[in-house]
């Protein structure tokens, strides 16, 4: 795995240096000490996986990373959560997991390789030359619903905003990019 520049080194009480990576447990409660002063373990692979009531037929094991996190930003009212008034250190908080989850999918894509179907330039060559490049004579195979890029401005003044953020104190929409 590349260095990425967002490792932490801690001083062992040997005095020998250690390496915590950001896929380690440990990593964001060093990386934030003040978001997580118990030092709780962050995501490992080794989260179980609850079934949701909306998803059927999903057999795995294991929490992804993604998921792990967007249960870290959930608000539970009776949970005082230290993450969610952070303000701007809980922005940098979004922006280094969300490094880290796209990251860890650019690793898992670069190493599995041999996962994918990929065909080999020669049949790409066959294929055209022998007049298999139209449209109509290629065999068409369906991909999902097409993907939409959608922009739309945000009034932080919005009558819906501003009810949620009523309902966490001390809280302003500036502090707040995932409700924005």
């Amino acid at each position: 795995m590349a260095d990425t520049g967002r490792d932490v080194i801690i001083q062992h009480y040997n005095g020998r240096l250690i390496r915590i990576t950001q896929y380690h447990p440990l990593f964001i409660s060093l990386q934030y000490p003040l978001l997580f002063p118990y030092g709780k373990d962050g995501y490992h692979s080794h989260i179980p996986y609850t079934e949701s009531l909306t998803r059927e037929n999903v057999i795995r094991r294991s929490t992804t990373m993604r998921e792990y996190y967007c249960y870290q930003l959930q608000h539970r009212d009776p949970q005082n959560n230290a993450l969610l008034h952070g303000g701007r250190l809980f922005q940098q908080y979004c922006v280094d997991y969300y490094a880290i989850v796209r990251d860890t999918r650019l690793n898992y894509l670069k190493t599995k390789q041999e996962l994918f179907r990929v065909d080999a330039i020669g049949n790409v060559r066959d294929a055209v030359s022998q007049g298999d490049h139209r449209g109509e004579a290629v065999r068409k195979r369906y991909y999902g619903f097409p993907t939409l890029f959608i922009t739309f401005t945000c009034n932080a003044q919005w009558p819906k905003i501003l009810e949620t953020l009523r309902d966490i104190k001390g809280q302003k929409a500036e502090d707040r990019p995932d409700i924005v």
